[in-house]
């Protein structure tokens, strides 16, 4: 039984300790299943404005008409089997190239600064030639599909003056911009006479100095155009095409993000839930042979009272036992006591009869 006792208090110990290992693991795995939710609703949050931004995007909804008329016929015909379904040539599908819009990418710092001084042009198609431009503004003009600029690969020059009369390379916003390859050229067209200042007080003075065939953007998007033309006023009334496809990017490496740490999370949560699984039936192991031993205990108990009993049971039937040997000594002595009287009387007969034969 003291052994049994022993065992009974060394397994409510063992018994403690899983349950507080089981208690504060199921309190961990609490808290990163929550972590998990919020993970997968704020992703699923990021993948809404993904998805929302990326149709518009797809749909050339920051686009004006003539532009979307052009870019949606083109993406129309690249996926119908019928090539011309929309109207559009083959011809001018295949020498649409992209906006301009897409083959620059820049810091957000820059962004308003770009969008301010290439202002409309941001929304120009880059095509291959003179005559795909032809081909598309006769595209626009019979389907009265509105109107676009257009900027032909082959043909599209630079501005250029002579060696005085170029702009610092050392502060054009061609600097801060990272051009798709293969449209260099175009960039310089758009953006290779572009100063960048810090103030439209500076850029004043820049101007007044005279002699540099340049425009000039402020971080703010202020412009001073090559003959002193003054741009400026609300940021929030540009197109924000850049703020927009950055926004896309963000969202979609956001989106990578959260999906690589709601993978780690849930690689952690059933980690911990094995673990948690492992305790709790460690724990009902151990309540279960407590149980038993409690059990083993209460039958020792039980064994013990009875030979117990059966102890004092003995001790009565020994007393009885001696009780009655002792009264059957004393009839035995008593007895013995008559035998010797008989023998004696016995003795005193035998005397006689001998005595009165011999007489």
């Amino acid at each position: 039984i003291n052994s049994l006792n022993h065992e009974i208090k060394s397994l409510n110990n063992r018994i403690e300790d899983t349950r507080s290992q089981r208690d504060e693991n199921a309190d961990a795995l609490s808290v990163l299943f929550k972590r998990v939710l919020t993970l997968e609703l704020e992703r699923n949050t990021t993948k809404s404005k993904y998805n929302a931004l990326k149709k518009m995007e797809e749909n050339f909804e920051w686009y004006r008409d003539g532009v979307k008329a052009i870019m949606r016929a083109q993406s129309i015909n690249k996926d119908e089997q019928n090539p011309e379904a929309t109207g559009i040539s083959r011809e001018l599908t295949a020498g649409v190239l992209k906006l301009a819009a897409d083959i620059i990418d820049a810091d957000p710092a820059y962004e308003t600064a770009i969008e301010a001084v290439l202002g409309e042009s941001l929304q120009y198609i880059v095509v291959k030639d003179q005559e795909t431009s032809l081909q598309a503004i006769d595209y626009l003009q019979t389907r009265n599909a509105g109107r676009s600029g257009f900027i032909p690969v082959s043909s599209a020059k630079p501005i250029r003056g002579n060696q005085n009369q170029a702009p610092n390379s050392a502060r054009l916003l061609l600097n801060h911009i990272s051009v798709k390859p293969g449209y260099e050229n175009i960039a310089q067209v758009l953006l290779g006479d572009v100063i960048l200042i810090d103030t439209i007080a500076e850029a004043l003075e820049l101007f007044n100095k005279n002699g540099t065939i340049q425009r000039i953007v402020t971080r703010n998007g202020e412009v001073v155009s090559h003959q002193g033309i003054l741009i400026g006023g609300s940021k929030d009334k540009l197109s924000g095409i850049l703020a927009k496809k950055h926004e896309i990017k963000e969202l979609k490496r956001q989106d990578a993000v959260l999906a690589q740490n709601i993978e780690k999370a849930q690689f952690d949560q059933n980690a911990l839930e094995s673990v948690v699984r492992n305790l709790e039936s460690t724990l009902q192991k151990q309540i279960e042979r407590k149980n038993r031993t409690v059990e083993d205990e209460t039958e020792a108990e039980k064994a013990l009272y009875r030979a117990g009993e059966d102890l004092k049971n003995a001790h009565r039937r020994l007393e009885i036992v001696q009780l009655e040997q002792e009264q059957l000594l004393g009839e035995a002595s008593d007895i013995d006591d008559e035998m010797t009287k008989y023998d004696t009387a016995l003795a005193g007969v035998t005397a006689e009869i001998k005595s009165a034969q011999d007489g």
